[in-house]
């Protein structure tokens, strides 16, 4: 009987050894995954503070933080006389849009200011897309319900501390060789900004 006990004692301690070795696998297997997602957890902590960071400096720069930042003010102009009168108009600085507006009231606005801000030193681009309908109000009334659309683009090479003005105007050369379609353009015209 001594001996059945201790081959029972024997299985008993080897199951429950069996056993301490596998909860010791199972455990070793969870500290790996929960080591394995503090990694994670700390490597997206540090990712947080470096988009914080980031925010924080172009907050700083919006607001006019940065002295090397540049002051840059766009204005458009509506000089295509009266034959012609804007319908909309959409301007994206650096392929984000900026300023767009449509309806009635842009063919009565001559000067609207369109962007005003602070950017980075080095050169931006300005993209443009304009539609201007024919009034009749010229000496060819056979304009009047057509459409003309007018897409341009400028790069403007910003300065540290610089502050410039870059007016846009939609304008008609009034060349009357021109064909229709080609009788209206956009002027650029960039001067130093003396309010900065």
């Amino acid at each position: 009987m001594n001996r059945s006990r201790a081959v029972g004692v024997a299985v008993v301690l080897a199951s429950t050894l069996a056993f301490a070795v596998e909860q010791r696998t199972v455990d070793e297997a969870v500290g790996l995954k929960v080591l394995s997602f503090q990694e994670q957890v700390t490597d997206l902590k540090e990712k947080v503070a470096l988009s914080k960071a980031r925010l924080r400096e172009l907050q700083r720069l919006a607001l006019g933080g940065d002295p090397a930042a540049a002051q840059l003010v766009i204005v458009h102009h509506n000089r295509v006389g009266p034959g012609y009168a804007l319908a909309s108009a959409a301007y994206a600085l650096d392929g984000v849009p900026v300023w767009a507006r449509a309806g009635e009231g842009l063919a009565a606005q001559p000067r609207i200011e369109v962007f005003r801000g602070r950017l980075a030193p080095g050169p931006h681009l300005l993209s443009l897309q304009m539609l201007y309908r024919g009034t009749g109000m010229t000496l060819f009334p056979y304009h009047e319900g057509y459409t003309f659309k007018l897409r341009s683009s400028w790069t403007v090479q910003l300065e540290p501390a610089q502050g410039l003005t870059l007016e846009v105007a939609g304008v008609n050369p009034f060349d009357l060789t021109a064909s229709p379609e080609h009788r209206l353009g956009i002027h650029f015209e960039l001067t130093p900004d003396a309010q900065r």
